[in-house]
């Protein structure tokens, strides 16, 4: 993913990319993880934005609707319920050709991480 552009409106993270032919897959359309990476991003961004702290991704489901072959795709992130410690949001991608939050649907669940500091962080291994 080289040269994506991220504005943001009122409720969205709108990451604008072009669609660069050596990022595709054997089968002639854009690589599925650059989208999973773009959508995760765009999530990402708007929580950030949002609430000032970077959330933690814990579940994310593909829906590939149609393939990315032609470009400048698009991409958007919004809320779909927002509270204080857990979120779930969703990134749609598209393509003017085949119809913006046409192509891509990916509902996802973010965790805002507890605000301890580095001090009360805990190892995996302290954790177990």
């Amino acid at each position: 993913m080289l040269g994506p552009e991220i504005t943001y409106s009122d409720t969205a993270c709108i990451i604008t990319m072009p669609v660069d032919d050596f990022l595709y897959n054997p089968q002639g359309s854009y690589h599925d993880g650059m989208l999973a990476t773009v959508m995760d991003v765009a999530m990402g961004h708007l929580i950030k934005k949002t609430t000032g702290v970077a959330g933690i991704t814990l579940e994310m489901k593909n829906q590939y609707l149609r393939p990315l072959t032609i470009g400048p795709a698009r991409c958007e992130g919004r809320f779909l319920r927002h509270s204080r410690g857990l979120s779930f949001l969703e990134a749609r991608t598209g393509t003017a050709r085949i119809g913006w939050s046409r192509m891509q649907r990916r509902p996802g669940r973010w965790a805002r991480p507890p605000d301890n500091g580095a001090r009360g962080r805990r190892s995996v291994a302290e954790a177990r």
